[in-house]
């Protein structure tokens, strides 16, 4: 019968989890020029770290240029030397 983790260890392991995965977090937000405060939502079970992964990737990252795509080099044409 005493098989598994009772819910009591489960939130144990989650809020393990979510703290040792709330510094790098912070660094992140800070260099890419947002506010750490999203990275609390780590907090919220199953779906914390997916929300805050959301953030990171749809948000604008105001310290990053954006991606701009390199014109095409022109070939120039060859004079003929008659």
């Amino acid at each position: 019968m005493g098989e598994g983790f009772s819910i009591a260890q489960q939130w144990e392991i989650h809020f393990l989890v979510a703290a040792l995965a709330a510094w790098p977090l912070i660094r992140i937000f800070r260099r890419a020029g947002l506010s750490p405060w999203p990275v609390v939502l780590v907090l919220i079970p199953i779906f914390g770290i997916a929300i805050v992964g959301s953030m990171l990737a749809f948000k604008r990252w105001p310290l990053v240029a954006p991606r701009v795509a390199p014109k095409p080099v022109r070939k120039t044409r060859a004079v003929r030397a008659r």
